[in-house]
Protein backbone atom coordinates (compact mmCIF):
# COMPACT_ATOMS: atom_id res chain seq x y z
CA UNK A 1 0.00 0.00 0.00
CA UNK A 2 1.23 3.56 -0.56
CA UNK A 3 2.73 5.20 2.66
CA UNK A 4 -0.21 7.60 3.94
CA UNK A 5 -1.37 9.58 7.31
CA UNK A 6 -3.39 7.62 9.15
CA UNK A 7 -5.47 8.07 12.62
CA UNK A 8 -6.17 5.07 14.80
CA UNK A 9 -8.52 5.68 17.94
CA UNK A 10 -9.85 3.35 20.26
CA UNK A 11 -12.80 4.25 23.20
CA UNK A 12 -11.42 3.32 26.51
CA UNK A 13 -12.78 0.14 28.42
CA UNK A 14 -13.64 0.13 31.77
CA UNK A 15 -10.11 -1.56 33.07
CA UNK A 16 -8.31 0.91 32.15
CA UNK A 17 -10.37 3.74 33.68
CA UNK A 18 -8.07 5.91 35.09
CA UNK A 19 -5.03 5.04 34.14
CA UNK A 20 -2.46 7.69 32.44
CA UNK A 21 -2.24 7.57 28.44
CA UNK A 22 1.26 6.68 28.39
CA UNK A 23 0.35 3.27 30.46
CA UNK A 24 -2.80 2.63 28.54
CA UNK A 25 -1.09 2.79 25.00
CA UNK A 26 1.61 0.58 26.14
CA UNK A 27 -0.62 -1.91 27.64
CA UNK A 28 -3.47 -1.61 25.04
CA UNK A 29 -0.75 -1.44 21.88
CA UNK A 30 1.59 -3.06 23.31
CA UNK A 31 3.60 -4.07 19.84
CA UNK A 32 5.07 -0.72 20.72
CA UNK A 33 7.44 -0.26 23.64
CA UNK A 34 6.52 2.54 25.67
CA UNK A 35 9.41 4.48 24.95
CA UNK A 36 8.33 4.63 21.36
CA UNK A 37 4.77 5.75 22.78
CA UNK A 38 6.52 7.96 25.21
CA UNK A 39 8.05 9.37 22.14
CA UNK A 40 5.01 9.68 20.13
CA UNK A 41 3.22 11.55 22.87
CA UNK A 42 5.68 14.14 22.55
CA UNK A 43 5.62 14.98 19.32
CA UNK A 44 2.14 15.32 19.68
CA UNK A 45 0.74 12.46 17.65
CA UNK A 46 -1.57 11.14 20.54
CA UNK A 47 -4.65 13.01 21.09
CA UNK A 48 -7.89 12.17 23.86
CA UNK A 49 -11.13 13.31 23.14
CA UNK A 50 -9.74 15.36 20.36
CA UNK A 51 -7.09 17.57 22.14
CA UNK A 52 -3.27 16.53 21.76
CA UNK A 53 -2.47 14.66 24.91
CA UNK A 54 0.63 14.65 27.82
CA UNK A 55 1.96 11.46 29.11
CA UNK A 56 0.51 11.86 32.69
CA UNK A 57 -2.84 12.70 31.46
CA UNK A 58 -5.27 9.92 33.37
CA UNK A 59 -8.48 8.29 31.27
CA UNK A 60 -11.81 7.86 31.98
CA UNK A 61 -13.48 5.07 30.89
CA UNK A 62 -15.10 5.64 27.25
CA UNK A 63 -12.55 8.00 26.10
CA UNK A 64 -11.23 8.21 22.81
CA UNK A 65 -7.99 7.92 22.51
CA UNK A 66 -6.34 8.59 19.12
CA UNK A 67 -2.55 8.33 17.48
CA UNK A 68 -1.54 9.46 14.32
CA UNK A 69 1.14 8.19 12.16
CA UNK A 70 2.89 10.01 9.40
CA UNK A 71 3.75 7.74 6.16
CA UNK A 72 2.69 4.93 7.53
CA UNK A 73 3.34 1.75 5.78
CA UNK A 74 2.22 -2.10 6.44
CA UNK A 75 2.62 -5.30 4.99
CA UNK A 76 0.29 -5.69 1.93
CA UNK A 77 -2.55 -8.33 2.14
CA UNK A 78 -5.09 -9.41 -0.01
CA UNK A 79 -8.12 -6.64 -0.75
CA UNK A 80 -10.44 -8.47 -2.77
CA UNK A 81 -13.42 -9.08 0.15
CA UNK A 82 -16.96 -8.93 -1.44
CA UNK A 83 -20.44 -9.10 0.11
CA UNK A 84 -22.18 -12.24 -0.77
CA UNK A 85 -25.84 -11.09 0.84
CA UNK A 86 -27.58 -8.30 3.22
CA UNK A 87 -30.41 -7.16 4.63
CA UNK A 88 -31.65 -4.12 6.08
CA UNK A 89 -29.77 -4.97 9.06
CA UNK A 90 -26.91 -7.23 8.20
CA UNK A 91 -24.50 -8.92 5.62
CA UNK A 92 -21.73 -11.50 4.95
CA UNK A 93 -18.77 -11.00 3.07
CA UNK A 94 -16.34 -13.41 1.55
CA UNK A 95 -13.00 -12.99 3.43
CA UNK A 96 -9.83 -13.57 1.44
CA UNK A 97 -7.13 -15.93 3.29
CA UNK A 98 -4.23 -13.84 4.62
CA UNK A 99 -5.79 -10.55 6.08
CA UNK A 100 -6.78 -10.16 9.41
CA UNK A 101 -10.34 -9.18 10.54
CA UNK A 102 -8.83 -7.05 13.27
CA UNK A 103 -5.50 -5.45 13.68
CA UNK A 104 -2.42 -7.85 14.57
CA UNK A 105 1.64 -6.94 14.75
CA UNK A 106 2.21 -4.44 11.71
CA UNK A 107 -1.32 -4.77 9.79
CA UNK A 108 -3.77 -1.97 11.37
CA UNK A 109 -4.79 0.04 8.80
CA UNK A 110 -6.13 -2.57 5.69
CA UNK A 111 -7.57 -5.37 8.37
CA UNK A 112 -11.06 -6.56 7.22
CA UNK A 113 -12.87 -4.77 9.70
CA UNK A 114 -11.56 -1.55 9.08
CA UNK A 115 -11.44 -2.47 4.67
CA UNK A 116 -15.66 -3.00 5.21
CA UNK A 117 -15.91 0.26 7.24
CA UNK A 118 -13.95 2.34 4.68
CA UNK A 119 -14.71 0.74 1.09
CA UNK A 120 -18.76 0.68 2.14
CA UNK A 121 -18.11 4.05 4.00
CA UNK A 122 -20.07 2.85 7.13
CA UNK A 123 -18.21 3.31 10.81
CA UNK A 124 -20.97 1.38 12.31
CA UNK A 125 -20.42 -1.86 10.47
CA UNK A 126 -18.71 -4.83 12.85
CA UNK A 127 -18.26 -8.55 12.67
CA UNK A 128 -20.14 -10.70 14.78
CA UNK A 129 -17.85 -13.97 14.13
CA UNK A 130 -13.98 -14.26 13.49
CA UNK A 131 -12.12 -16.59 11.05
CA UNK A 132 -8.26 -16.99 11.54
CA UNK A 133 -5.99 -14.54 9.36
CA UNK A 134 -5.22 -17.18 6.77
CA UNK A 135 -8.70 -19.18 6.57
CA UNK A 136 -10.49 -17.65 3.69
CA UNK A 137 -14.69 -17.71 3.19
CA UNK A 138 -17.83 -16.30 4.98
CA UNK A 139 -18.45 -13.92 7.96
CA UNK A 140 -21.42 -11.97 9.08
CA UNK A 141 -21.43 -8.33 10.04
CA UNK A 142 -24.34 -6.34 11.03
CA UNK A 143 -24.74 -2.64 9.67
CA UNK A 144 -25.06 -0.61 12.81
CA UNK A 145 -23.88 -0.53 16.81
CA UNK A 146 -27.91 -1.32 17.50
CA UNK A 147 -27.35 -4.31 14.88
CA UNK A 148 -24.00 -5.13 16.71
CA UNK A 149 -25.38 -5.49 20.18
CA UNK A 150 -28.76 -7.48 19.13
CA UNK A 151 -27.42 -10.25 16.68
CA UNK A 152 -24.44 -10.86 18.96
CA UNK A 153 -26.85 -11.77 21.65
CA UNK A 154 -28.48 -14.42 18.82
CA UNK A 155 -25.51 -15.49 16.95
CA UNK A 156 -25.72 -19.30 17.84
CA UNK A 157 -29.28 -19.43 16.56
CA UNK A 158 -29.10 -17.32 13.49
CA UNK A 159 -26.16 -19.03 12.15
CA UNK A 160 -26.27 -22.37 11.87
CA UNK A 161 -24.78 -25.14 9.82
CA UNK A 162 -21.34 -23.89 9.64
CA UNK A 163 -19.52 -25.89 7.03
CA UNK A 164 -15.75 -25.83 5.89
CA UNK A 165 -13.64 -27.18 3.26
CA UNK A 166 -9.64 -28.20 4.07
CA UNK A 167 -7.28 -29.58 2.17
CA UNK A 168 -5.30 -32.00 4.12
CA UNK A 169 -2.32 -34.81 4.64
CA UNK A 170 -2.72 -38.08 4.22
CA UNK A 171 -6.04 -40.45 3.47
CA UNK A 172 -8.12 -40.68 5.79
CA UNK A 173 -9.31 -44.60 7.25
CA UNK A 174 -12.44 -43.28 7.18
CA UNK A 175 -15.11 -41.75 4.67
CA UNK A 176 -17.08 -39.93 7.36
CA UNK A 177 -16.17 -39.39 11.29
CA UNK A 178 -17.84 -37.35 13.81
CA UNK A 179 -14.81 -36.58 16.21
CA UNK A 180 -15.43 -35.02 19.80
CA UNK A 181 -13.05 -33.85 22.68
CA UNK A 182 -11.93 -31.24 24.96
CA UNK A 183 -9.86 -28.66 24.31
CA UNK A 184 -7.49 -26.12 25.70
CA UNK A 185 -4.27 -24.36 25.50
CA UNK A 186 -1.35 -25.07 27.92
CA UNK A 187 0.07 -22.61 30.14
CA UNK A 188 3.72 -22.52 29.45
CA UNK A 189 3.69 -24.31 26.42
CA UNK A 190 5.87 -22.45 23.11
CA UNK A 191 2.83 -21.59 21.05
CA UNK A 192 0.87 -19.74 23.63
CA UNK A 193 -2.28 -19.70 20.89
CA UNK A 194 -2.42 -23.55 20.50
CA UNK A 195 -5.12 -25.52 21.48
CA UNK A 196 -4.23 -29.24 22.52
CA UNK A 197 -7.04 -32.09 23.39
CA UNK A 198 -6.91 -32.56 26.77
CA UNK A 199 -9.14 -34.33 29.40
CA UNK A 200 -10.50 -31.17 30.87
CA UNK A 201 -11.42 -28.34 28.88
CA UNK A 202 -13.99 -27.01 26.41
CA UNK A 203 -16.11 -29.52 24.61
CA UNK A 204 -15.82 -29.69 20.87
CA UNK A 205 -16.97 -31.29 17.66
CA UNK A 206 -16.74 -31.68 14.37
CA UNK A 207 -18.70 -33.82 11.47
CA UNK A 208 -16.13 -34.73 8.72
CA UNK A 209 -16.75 -35.82 5.09
CA UNK A 210 -14.03 -36.99 2.22
CA UNK A 211 -15.49 -35.44 -0.76
CA UNK A 212 -12.15 -36.06 -2.72
CA UNK A 213 -8.51 -37.66 -3.30
CA UNK A 214 -5.35 -37.08 -5.02
CA UNK A 215 -2.04 -38.12 -4.25
CA UNK A 216 -1.25 -37.98 -0.64
CA UNK A 217 -3.48 -35.47 0.08
CA UNK A 218 -7.94 -35.24 0.46
CA UNK A 219 -10.59 -32.82 0.62
CA UNK A 220 -12.54 -32.59 3.60
CA UNK A 221 -15.99 -31.32 4.59
CA UNK A 222 -16.21 -30.18 8.08
CA UNK A 223 -19.27 -29.44 9.41
CA UNK A 224 -19.20 -27.79 13.32
CA UNK A 225 -21.48 -28.52 16.15
CA UNK A 226 -19.18 -26.11 18.53
CA UNK A 227 -17.01 -23.36 17.59
CA UNK A 228 -14.47 -23.10 19.50
CA UNK A 229 -10.63 -21.64 18.68
CA UNK A 230 -9.06 -23.31 15.70
CA UNK A 231 -11.48 -26.38 16.28
CA UNK A 232 -10.84 -27.62 12.99
CA UNK A 233 -7.13 -27.26 12.74
CA UNK A 234 -6.56 -29.04 16.48
CA UNK A 235 -9.22 -31.75 15.57
CA UNK A 236 -7.50 -32.78 12.49
CA UNK A 237 -3.87 -32.57 13.85
CA UNK A 238 -5.28 -35.00 16.26
CA UNK A 239 -6.43 -37.04 13.92
CA UNK A 240 -3.48 -37.39 11.92
CA UNK A 241 -4.63 -35.11 8.93
CA UNK A 242 -3.10 -31.85 9.97
CA UNK A 243 -4.31 -28.83 7.07
CA UNK A 244 -1.81 -28.01 4.36
CA UNK A 245 0.05 -24.78 4.92
CA UNK A 246 -0.77 -24.97 8.89
CA UNK A 247 1.99 -23.25 10.56
CA UNK A 248 0.86 -24.22 14.03
CA UNK A 249 -0.53 -27.60 13.84
CA UNK A 250 2.05 -29.40 11.45
CA UNK A 251 5.93 -29.72 11.52
CA UNK A 252 5.32 -29.38 15.00
CA UNK A 253 4.96 -25.69 15.24
CA UNK A 254 9.13 -24.89 13.46
CA UNK A 255 7.26 -22.54 11.41
CA UNK A 256 4.98 -20.29 13.21
CA UNK A 257 8.06 -19.95 15.69
CA UNK A 258 9.98 -18.72 12.89
CA UNK A 259 7.64 -15.91 11.69
CA UNK A 260 7.00 -15.26 15.56
CA UNK A 261 10.91 -14.66 16.08
CA UNK A 262 10.54 -12.19 13.03
CA UNK A 263 12.28 -13.81 10.27
CA UNK A 264 10.72 -14.26 6.99
CA UNK A 265 9.98 -18.30 5.33
CA UNK A 266 12.29 -19.35 2.78
CA UNK A 267 11.25 -20.75 -0.42
CA UNK A 268 12.38 -24.07 1.03
CA UNK A 269 9.98 -23.32 3.82
CA UNK A 270 7.19 -22.77 1.62
CA UNK A 271 8.23 -26.18 -0.54
CA UNK A 272 7.83 -28.34 2.89
CA UNK A 273 4.44 -26.36 3.69
CA UNK A 274 2.69 -26.95 0.23
CA UNK A 275 0.85 -23.35 0.58
CA UNK A 276 1.48 -19.90 2.12
CA UNK A 277 -1.58 -19.56 4.10
CA UNK A 278 -3.29 -23.16 5.40
CA UNK A 279 -5.76 -24.42 3.10
CA UNK A 280 -9.03 -23.78 5.37
CA UNK A 281 -12.19 -22.24 3.81
CA UNK A 282 -15.30 -21.14 5.39
CA UNK A 283 -17.62 -22.55 2.60
CA UNK A 284 -21.50 -21.85 4.18
CA UNK A 285 -23.51 -21.06 7.00
CA UNK A 286 -27.32 -21.37 7.08
CA UNK A 287 -28.84 -17.64 8.49
CA UNK A 288 -32.00 -18.56 10.07
CA UNK A 289 -33.97 -15.06 10.48
CA UNK A 290 -37.38 -15.65 12.09
CA UNK A 291 -39.14 -18.16 9.69
CA UNK A 292 -36.93 -17.82 6.52
CA UNK A 293 -33.38 -19.50 6.39
CA UNK A 294 -30.90 -18.00 3.99
CA UNK A 295 -28.15 -20.02 2.70
CA UNK A 296 -25.14 -18.37 2.17
CA UNK A 297 -21.96 -19.88 0.49
CA UNK A 298 -18.69 -18.64 -0.53
CA UNK A 299 -17.19 -19.66 -3.77
CA UNK A 300 -16.91 -23.21 -4.02
CA UNK A 301 -13.54 -24.47 -2.64
CA UNK A 302 -13.25 -26.66 -6.03
CA UNK A 303 -10.86 -23.45 -7.47
CA UNK A 304 -8.52 -24.01 -4.47
CA UNK A 305 -8.64 -27.53 -4.74
CA UNK A 306 -7.58 -27.57 -8.30
CA UNK A 307 -5.00 -24.75 -7.95
CA UNK A 308 -3.45 -26.93 -5.00
CA UNK A 309 -3.59 -29.96 -7.58
CA UNK A 310 -1.82 -28.42 -9.85
CA UNK A 311 0.46 -26.81 -7.57
CA UNK A 312 1.90 -30.38 -7.13
CA UNK A 313 1.94 -31.19 -10.67
CA UNK A 314 3.99 -28.07 -11.33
Amino acid sequence: MPKVNVSFSSSVPLKFDKMTVLDYLSQRFSYQSQEVWNKRLQLGLVSVNGVLAQENISLNKKDIVAYHVKDYDEPAVPLDWKILWENDELFVVHKPAGIPVNRTGRIIFNTLLQLVKRDTQNPEANMLHRLDRETSGVMLFAKTHAGTKKWQKQIAKIMQNKTYHAIVHNRPGWQEKTFSCCLKEIEGHNIRSQMHVVDEGKWSETHFKVLEYFEDYSLLECKITTGRKHQIRAHLAHLGHPIVGDKIYNHVGEFYLKIAAGSELTPEDLSILKSPTHLLHAYSMDLVLGETTQIVTSESYSKGWLAFKKSLKD
